[in-house]
């Protein structure tokens, strides 16, 4: 083997391990709305709380039984950690 043929398989290497890189970086994207991954459970339970401006956690489950919010143990999880981040910011 040349050197020029081992000069580009190493290049060939480096640019695959490169875009599988930023091919996973991208399938785990972080909001930064709610700090959870994009579009989990978890960051929609967050949104949910944010924007529905709930008083407590007690509150979190209050609609679990519409068929139109997705409820379930991750959901919840990441309603109460709306209230976990209010607490910690005061």
């Amino acid at each position: 083997m040349s050197l020029s043929h081992l000069v580009l398989a190493i290049l060939a290497l480096l640019i695959a391990g490169t875009l599988l890189t930023l091919k996973a970086e991208e399938t785990r994207r972080i909001d930064p709305e709610c700090g959870h991954e994009y579009r989990t459970e978890l960051c929609n339970g967050y949104l949910y709380a944010k924007y529905n401006d709930l008083p407590s956690a007690d509150r979190c489950d209050d609609e679990k039984d519409d068929p139109e919010i997705n409820f379930n143990e991750e959901f919840h999880k990441g309603c109460l950690s709306y209230f976990d981040r209010l607490l910690v910011a005061r």
